[in-house]
């Protein structure tokens, strides 16, 4: 679910759990910032927040941390080869 949005600045919602984890049904929340970096880059800030407490959500925090870290590395190398 959309949380916030401004255009081309921000972008905020919320994120489930993956459905195999007793956890599944608590939602964790994101917010993504765009800042224009130059003429060609932007800087990205990525937070994931509402970690609850607990091995079940130690487990979901060291999946996500790796996790994320792969799908932003997949949009940066996406944006790069668009932009030769």
């Amino acid at each position: 679910r959309i949380i916030a949005y401004q255009d081309e600045r921000m972008l905020s919602f919320t994120w489930a759990n993956r459905p195999d984890w007793p956890i599944r049904p608590h939602k964790t929340h994101i917010v993504i910032t765009l800042e224009p970096v130059g003429a060609h880059s932007t800087r990205l800030h990525f937070v994931q927040s509402g970690f609850g407490e607990g091995s079940d959500w130690d487990t979901a925090y060291d999946y996500f941390t790796k996790a994320w870290g792969t799908v932003i590395g997949r949009l940066v190398t996406r944006y790069e080869a668009a932009a030769e």
